[in-house]
């Protein structure tokens, strides 16, 4: 049984450990994941805790350096990817392809924002649940998906 040790941050404010078993922590993600309507509950981001660490125990303001976010509702959100570089950080669209020439740009709107993507960046709770699963494990998004 593989346990991972990370969080679920809730609007950017509401934190939920998640010391659990992958299995227990992909059932509560995908529950949260289709919960977001776009206003009331707008975003989760799922970041591994540092090594050795507790929630109470890292600096909010500078952790998760590295994870994977939701903007949207659950019919419609864009997927991101934060990946450290050495000293740097890289933060990255999710999509299913990386052809992008004359398409159609994609309005999702949150918390009175709006973030425009390609329509192969438009995701739904379903996918998100399993893009979060696989993070869990690998830190990352399993191919075919495109950065």
């Amino acid at each position: 049984m593989t346990y991972c040790h990370h969080v679920i941050t809730v609007n950017g404010r509401s934190h939920y450990d998640l010391e659990s078993t992958v299995t227990e922590s992909r059932d509560f993600a995908g529950r949260l994941l289709t919960r977001l309507n776009g206003t009331e509950r707008y975003s989760l981001v799922l970041g591994p805790l540092p090594r050795g660490k507790a929630l109470d125990q890292v600096d909010a303001k500078l952790w998760p350096l590295e994870y994977i976010q939701v903007a949207g509702s659950s019919d419609a959100m864009t997927v991101e990817i934060r990946e450290g570089r050495g000293d740097e950080a890289c933060q990255y669209v999710v999509g299913h392809s990386t052809e992008h020439e004359d398409e159609p740009h994609v309005t999702i709107p949150w918390n009175g924002y709006e973030t425009t993507v390609y329509p192969d960046e438009v995701f739904d709770a379903g996918e998100a649940t399993e893009l979060f699963a696989y993070y869990l494990e690998h830190s990352s998004v399993p191919p075919p998906y495109s950065l």
